[in-house]
This record gives structure tokens, C-alpha cells and sequence, in this order.
């Protein structure tokens, strides 16, 4: 089963969940955007009546638990730490990082975190390998921030990207040792190589073609490690690079077979696209030699802007 978040402006109720060749509502919600899943539970939040909730649901999509955000505007991004009860939300619109924790069994908010620039825009959270840092992709100030895992927001390091990139999502590879960073507003992939504390930049590599407007989106890599893929939603298109020795080097540009292809995942051997101004889902098989795509089918669905496994 995967869980697919939504906007809620126009005929979606919420998350919905894919199973058995169907699109089903699995649980109603205002704006649940983004939506990852933690063993049994899945994370999500939600604004409506003007309160922001972060919101725990079961497997049948039943909520298990629910905390009152300090944010008035709905965050963009949620991340959860996978052996400690650290939840973290992104906040695009007011700039603030919001940490819950569990306090008697029930998440609570513990602290918050927020940039003094107004043209902040905090987007992605994303855990280190031994999940003792999380790196902060700021859109607006073109900057990823670090800090450490704990019940304080305390940030201890920051690189800059070139002013107006507009750092989105980030991913390293299975190592850790490299990490792609997928901007939004330039449509490039910075590749840094961690080295100790240190982020080294080896590479920037452009993702839309020449002429194409620029909107990055969303960038996964396969297990195996060896292809990186991205979304570039005013293109509409999916593009994926081989990886070697760390490097990226092209490898296939495909329609997303929709318009505003926000997010999409890696499953088994396909590749399963949210197209939000299209309103569908497109689905992809993946050949495991050579990385590339081949489109399989189209389901619909209102509004899809993330897509969890």
C-alpha cells in the first residue's frame, strides 16, 4: 500500500491510499501535503480552522494521535528520526523548524526553531547516517543548515549555495558519504562529498533542458545506489542520471506523463508519479540495468503532492 498526501482546494478529502489497482480515501484531512510512514504509523499534519496539527495515524488510517502546532500557517515538510521519538516539521511560509517529542506517551512540541530573514523559506529536513544530525534545506536564503539531533533546535554549521539556486530536497547515498542536493528555482543537483564536517562540492549538474522554465521538485536514488532520478515540474518531466564514483552523468529525460510533477517514489522496479495540476498518478516500470523508464499507467487522484511507500 502506499499513502498519497494531497492539497484539499479543489475535490480531495485528505490522504488517500493506492491498493489493489484503486484509489480510496485512507484518512480526511485539510491540506495533509506531505506524509511519510514510521514502521506502522504514518506522520502527516493538517491546518484546518486555522490550527496546525501534527497528526499520527494507524495502517487503517485512524488517528492514533494528534498535537496543536505554534505555527499558524501549515508546514511543508515532516521528518521523523527512526529510532528516537523526534518529529520534525519544515516551515516554508514562516520560516520556523517545529521539534515534537513524546511527553507521557503523547506527542507535544518541544521546541522551534526560526531564521530572522523574512525571505526564508525552509523546505526539507534530513537525518545523517547514524541520525546524530539532520541537515535544513532554506529555499529563499539559498542555504542548508546543520544541526544536532536532540531536544533543542541548536544550529552549529551552514553552507551557502549561489544566491537565487533555491536549495529544495536533498539525499545522499546509502554511505552517506555523498549528497545530492536538488534545487528548485536553477533545476540543478549540487553533489557534495561529506568529508568529516565539511560538505566539498564535486559537481553541479543542470536537470531540464536549455530553453525549459525552472521548477525542481522532488529527487530520489535507487537502492542499489546507482541512479539518482528528479522531477521538474514546468518541464514535466523525469529525468535520472547514472552514478559513478560519487558523479552524475545523464541518463534518460521522460515525460511525466502529467502536469506539475511535484513528488513521486521508487517501488520495486518502478517508479510511481504525483502529478498535482493533472490530477493523476502515473506509473512507471524501471528497468534495474540501465536505470531507465518506461511508462506503464495513469490512475486518478485529486490534487497528489507526495507520494510514501
Amino acid at each position: 500500500m502506499m499513502v498519497i498526501g494531497t492539497y484539499t482546494s479543489q475535490n480531495s478529502q485528505g490522504l488517500y491510499k493506492v491498493e489493489n489497482d484503486s484509489v480510496e480515501l485512507f484518512s480526511a484531512f485539510s491540506n495533509p501535503t506531505y506524509v511519510i510512514r514510521d514502521n506502522d504509523n504514518y506522520f502527516t499534519y493538517t491546518n484546518d480552522n486555522n490550527e496546525v496539527k501534527m497528526i499520527v495515524l494507524d495502517k487503517q488510517g485512524r488517528v492514533v494521535d494528534s498535537c496543536l502546532s505554534i505555527e499558524k500557517k501549515a508546514p511543508c515538510f515532516i521528518a521523523k528520526h527512526s529510532k528516537l521519538d523526534f518529529v520534525i516539521t519544515a516551515n516554508y511560509h514562516e520560516h520556523t523548524l517545529v521539534l515534537y517529542s513524546k511527553v507521557s506517551g503523547k506527542y507535544s512540541v518541544i521546541d522551534s526553531w526560526q531564521t530572522d530573514n523574512q525571505q526564508s523559506k525552509l523546505h526539507h529536513v534530513y537525518f545523517n547516517g547514524d541520525e546524530s544530525l539532520f541537515f535544513v534545506c532554506d529555499l529563499g536564503l539559498s542555504k542548508i543548515y546543520t544541526f544536532r539531533v536532540g531536544k533543542k533546535l541548536e544550529c552549529i554549521d551552514e553552507i551557502s549555495l549561489p544566491e537565487g539556486s533555491g536549495p529544495r530536497h536533498m539525499i545522499s547515498d546509502k554511505f552517506h558519504r555523498y549528497y545530492y542536493v536538488f534545487t528548485e528555482l536553477s533545476c540543478e543537483v549540487y553533489v557534495y562529498e561529506r568529508i568529516g564536517h565539511l560538505f566539498i562540492l564535486r559537481q553541479i549538474v543542470k536537470t531540464t533542458k536549455k530553453h525549459s522554465q525552472k521548477s525542481g521538485a522532488a529527487i530520489r536514488i535507487s537502492e542499489d545506489n546507482r541512479y539518482l532520478y528528479v522531477s521538474n515540474r514546468k518541464e514535466d518531466s523525469i529525468v535520472s542520471f547514472s552514478i559513478k564514483k560519487g558523479l552524475l552523468f545523464f541518463n534518460q529525460r521522460i515525460s511525466s506523463y502529467g502536469q506539475h510533477p511535484r513528488d513521486f517514489n521508487l517501488v520495486n522496479n518502478g517508479l510511481v508519479v504525483a502529478n498535482r495540476e493533472s490530477n493523476n498518478l502515473v506509473f512507471m516500470t524501471r528497468n534495474l540495468k540501465d536505470g531507465k523508464l518506461v511508462f506503464d499507467k495513469i490512475m486518478d487522484c485529486w490534487e497528489p503532492v507526495s507520494v510514501c511507500l
